[in-house]
């Protein structure tokens, strides 16, 4: 009896231990051939919609890590940055996955410069990116006017710093505390 509860108790550990989930890990860069804005100058804009928005290819590079299944010169769609409502905030890689459940912020706004910053998720799709789980992720956008034209750029980046794995679950240390009080009380019944 002693040997059998001996044995659940490390089972129990054993297969208390979660499992790592398997999170993006990596960065593309994003371009848009231009951007439309709704006021005279990026200091007035509350609104920047992206056009002919793509992963830059030749202009930039193709992703480093994860991401570098996603081919050079594919289309995105979404982008739009309406600063009133930051957490409408979407990107998507057709057939990769979609940025999106976002926050962000200015950090900063001038006449011909815009900054901002998105926090939120990227879910991949079916596809070489789908045995990946939803994986926490920034987008960094900026645009630059000169004249008459508006640059946008823009990179989406895995953040891989702090994971899930750090915390237990609970039901992880409660199997871990049944097998530490199992053993316990095996060997105080041997003395």
């Amino acid at each position: 009896m002693k040997k059998q509860l001996f044995l659940g108790a490390i089972l129990a550990t054993v297969l208390g231990v979660a499992g790592q989930a398997a999170f993006l890990e990596g960065s593309i860069t994003l371009f848009s051939v231009g951007a439309s804005i709704n006021g005279p100058d990026l200091a007035g804009s509350t609104q920047f919609t992206p056009t002919g928005f793509i992963t830059p290819g030749l202009i930039a590079g193709a992703g480093v890590g994860d991401y570098a299944a996603i081919p050079l010169l594919t289309s995105i769609t979404g982008g739009t940055i309406d600063t009133t409502n930051p957490t409408a905030f979407t990107l998507s890689v057709p057939g990769y996955g979609v940025f999106g459940d976002a926050a962000g912020f200015i950090v900063l706004q001038t006449q011909d410069f815009f900054q901002m910053f998105f926090e939120g998720t990227f879910t991949p799709e079916a596809g070489p990116l789908a045995g990946f789980d939803p994986s926490p992720a920034v987008v960094r956008v900026s645009l630059n006017k000169s004249g008459l034209g508006v640059a946008y750029g823009a990179t989406l980046e895995s953040i891989t710093a702090v994971t899930p794995e750090e915390i237990p679950e609970p039901a992880t240390c409660a199997l871990f505390g049944a097998g530490i009080f199992s053993v316990a009380v095996l060997s105080r019944r041997r003395t």
